[in-house]
């Protein structure tokens, strides 16, 4: 994995990332430099190695290296698509199945299509994963002794959220591990790289990975020539205040309810004309009167 860049030479190599691969005559290349559309031989794979942190015996902080494998697998999505205003909120679940390998693309066997989109599938996902996070020294030209250390993102991960993983802050910490820090200060983060791991939410790069290639898949669900169209039942909420007041639905009601007030008032107005007021006159005898009908004249 080391490599030198121009006269400098690589020192630390905390991530490198290839897509292993056969030459013509059926021996295994590395590649890890994104694909240009030419004829190739490569697996369904990557290959990933990276220098993560752990807690030592001793309760110190440690630098462990570690081996990952990615691999291709056919796969059933069952997705839920939410709208909350102006968010959208995806929530799925899946199935793993078959594991599907690079397709054989010499001109004597049928090819299966089917296979050569999922490959094309995984090399655009590994394309944005080879690489490396490298340290390189340089002796100075003046033969002084001194050195010229730099760091080197060599790899497309720096345009994805991937950048923000913890298994990359060993890379982030070097700067503060040799002595080279910008600012002086050697304990807080930047401001770049806090906003890096808010984005990536601080996690490890096999979930990352994974979320990478669940978003890859549904943004070619929006494909018209990789989806067929079709109908289905959506359930849509809207946000109602029940104390406002709908001039659609609560016109009638309401206008029946002033209706009866303003007939209840008038009935008052002409009883009041016809029969004057009755100060002598009680609740009670009232009731008796409409129970009783031979009262009721006397009332």
């Amino acid at each position: 994995m080391t490599s030198p860049h121009g006269t400098a030479n690589e020192t630390d190599n905390v991530y490198y990332a290839f897509v292993p691969a056969f030459d013509a005559v059926g021996g295994l290349i590395a590649l890890s430099k994104p694909r240009l559309q030419a004829p190739s031989n490569p697996t369904n794979q990557l290959w990933i190695t990276f220098l993560r942190y752990a807690i030592g015996l001793e309760g110190n902080r440690i630098k462990e290296r570690h081996y990952q494998v990615c691999q291709l697998y056919n796969a059933t999505y069952d997705l839920t698509l939410e709208w909350d205003g102006a968010f959208q909120n995806v929530t799925h679940s899946y199935e793993v199945l078959e594991e599907v390998h690079f397709p054989t693309g010499r001109p004597d066997p049928v090819s299966g299509m089917s296979r050569h989109s999922y490959s094309a599938f995984m090399w655009a996902l590994t394309d944005q994963l080879v690489g490396a996070f490298s340290w390189f020294e340089e002796l100075n030209q003046s033969n002084s002794g001194n050195l010229t250390q730099f760091g080197l993102i060599d790899t497309p991960i720096a345009h994805t959220s991937l950048l923000g993983s913890s298994d990359l802050d060993v890379f982030f910490d070097l700067n503060r591990d040799k002595g080279w820090s910008p600012t002086g200060n050697t304990t807080q983060l930047s401001s770049q790289r806090l906003q890096d791991k808010a984005l990536a939410k601080n996690r490890t790069l096999d979930i990352l990975i994974e979320e990478l290639s669940f978003n890859t898949t549904v943004s070619l669900l929006h494909n018209e020539l990789l989806t067929y169209n079709t109908t289905t039942k959506v359930v849509r909420w809207e946000p109602v205040n029940r104390y406002s007041y709908d001039p659609r639905d609560l016109f009638l009601p309401y206008a029946v309810a002033n209706v009866s007030t303003l007939l209840i008032v008038l009935l008052g107005v002409v009883s009041y004309c016809r029969n004057g007021v009755l100060p002598n006159k009680k609740f009670g005898d009232i009731v008796i009167a409409v129970g009783d009908g031979r009262i009721s004249y006397a009332v």
